[in-house]
Order: C-alpha cells, then sequence, then structure tokens
C-alpha cells in the first residue's frame, strides 16, 4: 500500500501563507535555498559583485524573480547592503501623464543621454542613504558636494534629493522634477538644451556650463570613491505599468545603461527583465550589452530536480517517494511536455495535481489526476499568454480560443480558408465581440503576417511541410512561412481547446 503522500502534503503545507506551494511567488519564499538547484548557473553570476552580469531576462515563469530573492537569502548578513526597489518605486504608469509643459520627455528618444544621468543620480542616492544611514549625515554630505553651486540651484536639488519627509515620491518622479530643474536651468529652446556638460567622458550641448547637470553627473561618478561598503541593487517586475509606449521604453533603456554603468565595484546591480521589454528598448549596437545580459533557459532534467527537490521539502520524504509514489512514475514526461519547461509552470502544474488527488480522495495522484491538472492548466495559460500580449494583440484569447476542437495540426490553407478569412468577416460585420480584436483587420488581407503573429506568441510551432516534425518559432532567425508550411498547436494549450488528433510529437 502506497503511503497518504497527499495527506502528508496537507499537514506540511503553511495554509497561513498560501494553499499550494504553487502560488507561493519567489521573492517571499523564505525557504527557496532549501530546494534552489544550479545555483552555479545563475546565482553565482547574480552573487558575484566582479561578474559584469546584471539583467537576467527571460520569459515569464522562467526564474528571474528567484534569482534576486536568491541574492537576498544568501546575502542576509548583508540585508542593510540591499537595496530592493520595487515596481512602486519606479512607477513606470506616471510617464502616461507626462506635463505638456516638460517638452524634454517629448523628445525622449533624443535625450535618452539626459535620463541615463539622472537615472545615475536618483540610484546613487538610493544607494548614499543605506551608506550614511543617518539622515543628516547624507543631507551634509550632498551639502558639501553642492557648495560650490548657486545657493538657488543647491536648494532645488537639495529639495528632490532629500524628499524622505513624509512625501515619499517615486523614482520616476523625481527624475520629472529634475527634467523640470533642467529646463530651468539650462534654458531649454523647444528643440535643444543650450549648454554643456560632460556626460560619461563626452560633451553633449553647447552655449554656457550645465552647471546643475554636470553636479547631477558628478554624484554618480564620485560615488565608487565615497562607499566603504558593497551594494546590491536589485529590481524586479519592470513589466507591471509597462504598456511598450515611446516614452516609456526610452525611459526603461536609459535605466537600462544606467544600471549597466553603475553594475561595478563596490555596486552590483541584478534585474529581472521580460525578453519581449528587453527586446522592445531603443537601444543600439545590442551586441555591445552581451557581457551585461544573461540570458535564461532550463533543461528537462534540471527543472525535474526543481520539482523533485520542491515536494521532498514539502513532503519530508525522500526523492525514491516522489515519481512512482506520490505521482505516476511518468507523470513529469507528461508534465513537462504539456508547458513551455518554465520552472513556474511545472511548480503550479504539480500543485494543480495535488489538488486534483485531495479532490478525489486519493492517497496519490493517478494518471487522472495529473490529465485533469492539465486541462485546468491549459486553460490558466490561455488567459495567462492574452495577458502576457495585451498592449500588442488586445482580447488574443477570443482568436486563441476559437481554434476549440480544431486538429492539432493544420495546412496554411485551412489557417487561411477556415481561420483568417472567417475573422476578416466576423470584423467587417461587427459580429459578437469582433470589436476586441479588430486589429486583425490588418493582417487578414495577407494572412501569412498573421500567423506569424500566433507563432511570435509560442501558441503556434511551424512544421516545414506535413511530414517534418514542429519546433518552436525562433523570432531571431525566423523560418519562412511558404505554401507548404504546416502549422501545429502547442501541447502547452491541447487540453484547454479540446484539440483533436493522435500527434504527441
Amino acid at each position: 500500500m502506497r503511503k497518504p503522500i497527499i495527506k502528508d502534503y496537507l499537514k506540511a503545507t503553511d495554509v497561513s501563507i498560501t494553499p499550494d506551494f504553487g502560488r507561493l511567488v519567489a521573492e517571499q519564499d523564505k525557504d527557496l535555498a532549501d530546494y534552489y538547484v544550479a545555483p552555479e548557473r545563475y546565482v553565482a553570476r547574480a552573487v558575484n559583485i566582479d561578474d559584469p552580469a546584471t539583467f537576467f531576462v527571460g520569459p515569464k515563469g522562467i526564474g528571474k524573480s528567484a534569482i534576486l530573492q536568491m541574492v537576498r537569502l544568501t546575502r542576509e548578513s548583508e540585508e542593510n547592503r540591499i537595496i530592493s526597489i520595487a515596481p512602486d518605486d519606479l512607477a513606470f504608469s506616471a510617464l502616461a501623464n507626462i506635463d505638456a509643459s516638460t517638452p524634454l520627455m517629448k523628445d525622449a528618444s533624443n535625450n535618452q543621454w539626459l535620463f541615463k544621468s539622472l537615472w545615475d543620480y536618483v540610484l546613487s542616492l538610493e544607494v548614499l542613504r543605506k551608506e550614511f544611514q543617518e539622515h543628516s549625515a547624507y543631507e551634509n554630505y550632498l551639502k558639501r558636494i553642492f557648495k560650490s553651486e548657486s545657493k538657488k540651484k543647491a536648494e532645488s536639488l537639495l529639495k528632490i534629493s532629500l524628499s524622505d519627509d513624509g512625501s515619499l515620491q517615486s523614482l520616476s518622479s523625481k527624475i520629472l522634477q529634475l527634467v523640470r530643474e533642467v529646463e530651468l536651468s539650462a534654458g531649454y529652446d523647444k528643440t535643444k538644451l543650450s549648454g554643456k556638460v560632460s556626460i560619461d567622458g563626452k560633451d553633449v550641448g553647447k552655449g554656457d556650463q550645465l552647471n546643475l547637470l554636470g553636479l547631477v553627473n558628478s554624484v554618480a561618478k564620485n560615488l565608487p570613491a565615497t562607499l566603504k561598503h558593497p551594494y546590491y541593487i536589485l529590481i524586479d517586475d519592470l513589466d507591471l505599468h509597462w504598456s511598450n509606449t515611446p516614452i516609456q521604453n526610452s525611459f526603461i533603456a536609459a535605466l537600462f545603461l544606467s544600471l549597466r554603468s553603475l553594475s561595478k565595484p563596490p555596486i552590483k546591480c541584478v534585474v529581472a527583465m521580460r525578453d519581449h521589454i528587453y527586446k522592445s528598448l531603443p537601444l543600439k549596437d545590442r551586441d555591445k550589452f552581451h557581457d551585461w545580459v544573461c540570458e535564461m533557459e532550463w533543461d528537462f532534467l534540471t527543472v525535474k530536480h526543481m520539482i523533485t527537490k520542491r515536494v521532498q521539502k514539502k513532503l519530508k520524504c525522500g526523492a525514491a517517494e516522489i515519481w512512482g509514489g506520490a505521482f505516476p512514475a511518468s507523470a513529469f514526461d507528461k508534465m513537462w511536455h504539456h508547458t513551455f519547461g518554465r520552472p513556474r509552470e511545472l511548480v503550479r502544474l504539480a500543485s494543480l495535481c495535488f489538488q486534483e488527488g485531495r479532490r478525489q480522495g486519493h492517497t496519490a495522484m493517478d494518471e487522472a489526476d495529473v490529465a485533469s491538472a492539465i486541462r485546468r492548466f491549459s486553460d490558466e495559460r490561455i488567459s495567462d499568454l492574452a495577458s502576457e500580449v495585451q498592449h500588442d494583440y488586445p482580447s488574443f484569447d477570443l482568436l486563441v480560443r476559437k481554434f476549440a476542437g480544431w486538429p492539432k495540426e493544420f495546412s496554411l490553407n485551412d489557417f487561411n480558408v477556415k481561420f483568417a478569412e472567417y475573422i476578416d468577416i466576423e470584423v467587417k460585420l461587427q459580429e459578437g465581440h469582433s470589436s476586441r480584436y479588430s486589429w486583425t483587420r490588418g493582417y487578414t488581407q495577407n494572412p501569412r503576417n498573421l500567423a506569424t503573429i500566433f507563432l511570435e506568441t509560442g501558441f503556434f510551432m511551424i512544421k516545414s511541410n506535413r511530414n517534418t516534425p514542429p519546433r518552436r518559432y525562433d523570432i531571431n532567425n525566423p523560418q519562412d512561412i511558404t505554401d507548404d508550411t504546416w502549422l501545429a498547436i502547442h501541447p502547452t494549450y491541447w487540453y484547454g481547446l479540446n484539440l483533436i488528433g493522435s500527434s504527441d510529437f
């Protein structure tokens, strides 16, 4: 008889935190170090202050937040040297309502050097607050730097820099204030800054010296020599409030450049960034950022080890009791096949298996429990996909769900005739909820362009012809779509859409 392992799971789970381990987010998981695997792969780079790796880039659920939490846990004794910047601290949503009287922001793409300099300054202030700890010591330090400036300029800069008097502002709001101060100080003539200042060793602007901006730049430049301790700047959830506007992307690109330049001993910046945001940033010469960008991916065996250790921790059992004990022996293979192989997906799916087994009163999961969990997970992923691409393709889930009952694989011609043309008619006649995806009108005239969207989101996989195996579409090295091309719906979505056909790839 099998050990009543699901009941053990119920006893082992702290329901005051979460009813299942799949819902506990990494940045709140104080036990993460107990079951984190392969720390030498990414965590070692994140904690090494001499390693240039700054931006840990990947899709949702790949484990970016887990790296930041591991930095916190492995540097717990240095808690006062860790600066965690949350989405609300950045408040990119403020950029959606830029005051029309701030012309520099209206020309954001051409003023990236300015925003980079201001990010340098604002982030330096966050580090200096930690270094000096006492507000008076911090204030006196800034006054010593500002003493060579006119009293009026020094007072306005100090007012922004010392806004810790109960009227806390987001970092973005502080930068917007600085932008206005620069405009007032430098004399902005609607098209360019007049003045001259050295940014990263290069002179920018013309005319009179931009004293205020030069002062802002000098604070960041002198920061390493000021610090007596090492510091970690951790930034997560850059996608929160992100709406893919040119101003936001220019602002985040400037933050990207600032963090890259600041991330040198004794400062280490560790930033979790979604891959689609990184690809949207207006950065020149991306190849030059290779050493600072760490693209994340995991393999089958490593993720299986992650799930095994996590379940072991909850059940307080041996690894041999997991696959072939708590789960059917082949369960992980099937679970992996119906996901994109991202750790968070497998954690969530394992948790759903437990829930289903518990609901059925089983002492251990059987094949039917796993199948039911995959079906529920598949339906969740359709909603998640729609959320991920909402800014570019509103109501994408309404389009995805139209494939319910379709074959798992089909020709490009079938896609054109049975889907693209049908969607085009719906939008033209304004039937049902078609107004929500009226953006498709720009693609249905050339169905291959519409198919490309489904490929780029990962919903479709591509086949060179009917008889070749499907593979994931590579956005960086796209395969041509021809008359012979076949399309395959990714297995993650099979159960949620009740697809037909025997294809198991």
